[in-house]
């Protein structure tokens, strides 16, 4: 009996010396777009250890210009995705087709990040285009500070087999964008959302948080 006792306790012990490994992001069914990044770049953020692609496959081969941000808005901790930016001078409206992952009528979280950083050279103190999600205006994006970073985001049911992401230039400045992300949800989850009625992010608080990060 007390063979048998041992042998339970060295195999619990040696469960717990088994590392868990994180699962990959891919996986999960995240999408991390880095708009802008070299064709081919894969890498993963170190502190979220979200797994980031380039945006070369999700535009049209001609669509937009990619550009890195000014050196004077490279902070150390900076993420690397808000380095680049891919901006849109040509046409009124240029897309980002999201295909992987998505099934028609699961509901997303899609987020949009922005980074001005002087990008283009022209110290501009205002831009302002809009951001469409499929047909639909999602929101009104106004840059009035360069180092400023901003989120935007949206809960919606996806419509079709992908989601589309939109920059249209309504005269105010070029449109550009850093990152987009796309993070598949629980139908449980935000019940008011559904096929017609999707919500947009008034505001996000850490509240007493260690960290800082959004995944």
């Amino acid at each position: 009996m007390a063979s048998t006792w041992r042998l339970l306790l060295l195999l619990c012990f040696a469960m717990a010396a088994v590392p868990v490994l994180p699962q990959p992001t891919e996986a999960l069914g995240f999408v991390s777009i880095d708009s802008g990044a070299a064709e081919g770049t894969t890498y993963v953020d170190p502190l979220t250890n979200i797994t980031y692609v380039s945006d070369r496959g999700f535009v049209d081969s001609d669509a937009g210009i990619s550009a890195n941000i000014s050196a004077a808005y490279v902070a150390p901790l900076l993420a690397r995705r808000l380095f680049t930016v891919r901006s849109f001078p040509n046409g009124t409206r240029n897309c980002y087709t999201i295909r992987e992952g998505i099934a028609r009528g699961s509901k997303y979280l899609v987020r949009a990040w922005f980074l001005y950083g002087n990008y283009d050279g022209l110290d501009s103190q205002r831009l302002t285009f809009d951001l469409h999600l499929g047909v639909n205006l999602w929101k009104t994006v106004n840059i009035t500070d360069p180092s400023a970073l901003l989120p935007v985001e949206a809960i919606t049911v996806a419509a079709a087999d992908h989601l589309w992401v939109c920059l249209v230039n309504t005269g105010g400045g070029t449109p550009f964008v850093s990152s987009v992300d796309v993070r598949p949800l629980k139908d449980s989850m935000y019940p008011v959302v559904n096929a017609s009625l999707s919500l947009v992010m008034f505001n996000r608080v850490n509240v007493g948080g260690a960290q800082n990060y959004i995944r």
